[in-house]
């Protein structure tokens, strides 16, 4: 809450919610006041919800293009011009489904906009709690749009003021978001890099959760599972190096370990190429089968699974 970017994301999703709320809310008799019938009235909110699900679904892309800020400024330009036409229109009933099938756009992509820009200036790892407070933001300038809307209509007897400081709001949010900060996280400056950042957020999760195997082959990387590290902050790059190596040395120690353990003490290594005893019949031929089994068996295997018959 000490960035410049924290409040200029809160304050654009607060317009988010005072616009939103205020077209919900007092759309329709709007609308209807306008002269337009309740059930097209009703229709018209309709169709700009359902077109927003089709219209939506193109600005990932878009954002990936041209990048999120003039997306998230476009949206609420283009939101503003919703809202003027919607107010203006008057008896003209394909005008404003026109408006309404094309302003689709601009009602539900500010959350996703909004959301995209807190991963890029604050990391994957702090967007849950950051966007939660920018969203409650958002929810207070909702209550405000519902409460202003039907108070301003009470004292002046239509919604042109409402709709006009809706509109105001709307494309100062435009202007704001072109120029949403990339500044340091606290006064103190400890921002870090988004380069540096985005290589922590690759090797930080990789080394501490344990996705290890391009160094690791399958067998060591199932024996050494380390605990997730915890959800909120991003990881530190000089914890994750210093996992990294110690999983390193332990892989290491057990391979050797384990070659070790596979070859037999010198004093033994001529037995392993001796022959067992023939078979016979007697006690004797059963000491001489269990003393071979004992001595030439490296000492990391079970003898009764290797047979010292003929």
């Amino acid at each position: 809450m000490r960035t410049l970017a924290f409040w200029q994301l809160a304050g654009t999703f607060m317009t988010c919610g005072f616009s939103m709320s205020l077209i919900s809310s007092h759309g329709v008799p709007m609308l209807t006041d306008h002269g337009y019938a309740p059930v097209l009235a009703s229709s018209v909110l309709g169709i700009l919800g359902g077109s927003s699900i089709l219209t939506t679904m193109m600005l990932g892309a878009a954002s990936d293009r041209f990048g999120r800020r003039p997306v998230l400024a476009s949206i609420y330009a283009g939101r503003s011009l919703v809202f003027a036409g919607f107010f203006l229109i008057r008896d003209n009933p394909a005008a404003i489904i026109a408006v309404a099938l094309i302003g689709g756009i601009t009602i539900a992509g500010t959350m996703s906009m909004t959301s995209a820009l807190t991963a890029d200036i604050y990391g994957r790892h702090s967007v849950g709690g950051i966007l939660g407070v920018i969203f409650l933001a958002h929810q207070v300038g909702a209550a405000t749009g519902t409460w202003l809307g039907g108070a301003l209509f009470d004292s002046t007897g239509g919604y042109g003021a409402a709709f006009a400081i809706a509109g105001t709001v709307l494309v100062t949010a435009s202007v704001v978001s072109l120029h949403i900060d990339d500044g340091s996280r606290s006064s103190a400056g400890s921002r870090v890099p988004p380069a540096q950042e985005a290589q922590e957020a690759e090797k930080g999760p990789s080394a501490e959760c344990g996705a290890l195997a391009w160094t690791l082959n399958v067998r060591d990387y199932a024996r050494v599972q380390p605990r997730a590290p915890p959800a909120s902050g991003t990881l530190s790059l000089l914890r994750a190096e210093r996992a990294h190596r110690s999983l390193r040395l332990a892989a290491a120690q057990r391979r050797d370990d384990a070659s070790r353990a596979a070859r037999p003490p010198p004093h033994l290594a001529g037995l392993r190429g001796l022959k067992a005893p023939p078979a016979r019949d007697g006690a004797l031929v059963d000491a001489h089968r269990r003393a071979f089994a004992a001595h030439a068996a490296p000492p990391h295997l079970d003898p009764h699974e290797h047979s010292c018959g003929p």
